[in-house]
């Protein structure tokens, strides 16, 4: 588990095995949801869920 802004994970790239988003991302501005979204998905390890 890692807690910090979830639109910036460059510190754990390619480290999980599946990321959550539920709920979260729609109480984000609208313009930041793109972002957030990028950044979950290079969070996950290759070949994993996302």
């Amino acid at each position: 588990m890692v807690h910090g802004d979830a639109r910036r994970l460059e510190q754990v790239a390619g480290v999980f095995d599946a990321v959550i988003e539920a709920h979260y991302v729609g109480h984000l501005p609208a313009d930041e949801r793109g972002p957030a979204f990028a950044a979950a998905v290079q969070a996950v390890r290759p070949g994993a869920a996302s």
